[in-house]
C-alpha cells in the first residue's frame, strides 16, 4: 500500500475514533451535570436529555463494524455486529418506548457504563494512531473492559426486564393488504396482525445466555493477548527497549 495512502487510513481512524470518544464523553459529561443539579426534576429527566446524545454517540460507534468489514481494523466483526447489534435494540427499542425503564436510574446508568468504556476504548485508538499511546493507557484500556462489560450486561437486563414489566398487553399492529397474503380483490379491506411485544422482548433477553458469554471470552482473549505481549519469557515485565 502506498504510504501517503497509509497516512490517509490512520488519519481517518485517528478522527474518528477521536469523534466517538468526544461523543462519548459529552454524554458522562451531560450525566455529571444532571447528577449535581439540585432540581430533582433535572435529575429525572436526564435520560430524556441524555438519550439523544447517547444514540447519536452509540450510532458513530456502530461504524466500527463498517471499518472492521473494510479491514481497517484488526477487530472482531462478528463481535462488533453482536455488541452494537445489541445495544442499538436496548438504546433505540427498550429506553425509547418503556416508561419503567427511562424514569429509573438504571438506564442513565448504563449510559455512562457504556460512555467510560468506549472513552477508554476509542479514546487510547486515536492516540495509538498518531503515537500518543502508552503501556499504562494500554493496559487501562484493555483491563477496563474487564469490569464494565459485566456491569453493562447487569444494566441492559435491568432494562429489558422493566420493559418485560411494561409491556403486558402491548401489541404492535401491522396492516398488510389483504392482495399480498392471497386475495384476488384489490378492494377489500387490510389484513390487520396483532403481534404480542412481551414475546419479542423475551426472545431477545434470551439471545444474552450465549452472546454475553461470548463477548466476554473475546475480552479476556484480548487481555492475555496484551498480557503475554506486555510480559517477558519468565513472566517478567519488558522494558520499553523491547
Amino acid at each position: 500500500m502506498p504510504s501517503w495512502l497509509l497516512f490517509v487510513e490512520r488519519m481517518y481512524l485517528s478522527v474518528f475514533n477521536l469523534c466517538v470518544a468526544g461523543a462519548w464523553g459529552i454524554v458522562v459529561f451531560k450525566w455529571f451535570v444532571f447528577l449535581t443539579a439540585e432540581n430533582p426534576d433535572a435529575q429525572r429527566g436526564s435520560l430524556h436529555a441524555l438519550l439523544p446524545y447517547g444514540q447519536l454517540a452509540e450510532f458513530m460507534s456502530s461504524m466500527e463494524i463498517i471499518n472492521g468489514f473494510m479491514r481497517l481494523t484488526g477487530s472482531s466483526v462478528l463481535g462488533a455486529l453482536i455488541l452494537h447489534l445489541g445495544r442499538g435494540i436496548v438504546l433505540f427499542w427498550v429506553m425509547s418506548n418503556f416508561s419503567m425503564v427511562y424514569e429509573g436510574w438504571s438506564a442513565p446508568a448504563l449510559l455512562v457504563v457504556w460512555g467510560f468504556g468506549d472513552i477508554s476504548r476509542f479514546g487510547y485508538l486515536a492516540l495509538a494512531k498518531v503515537g500518543l499511546d502508552s503501556k499504562a493507557l494500554k493496559s487501562f484500556r484493555y483491563s477496563i473492559p474487564l469490569i464494565l462489560f459485566p456491569l453493562g450486561v447487569i444494566l441492559e437486563i435491568v432494562q429489558v426486564i422493566g420493559a418485560l414489566l411494561e409491556s403486558q398487553g402491548l401489541r404492535y399492529t401491522i396492516q398488510v393488504p389483504r392482495t399480498a397474503a392471497g386475495s384476488h380483490s384489490a378492494d377489500e379491506d387490510l389484513l390487520v396482525m396483532h403481534i404480542p411485544v412481551r414475546p419479542l422482548l423475551a426472545l431477545f433477553l434470551i439471545t444474552y445466555i450465549p452472546g454475553a458469554p461470548y463477548m466476554y471470552r473475546l475480552i479476556r482473549v484480548a487481555w492475555r493477548k496484551h498480557m503475554n505481549r506486555t510480559r517477558g519469557p519468565a513472566g517478567r515485565m519488558v522494558s520499553a527497549a523491547g
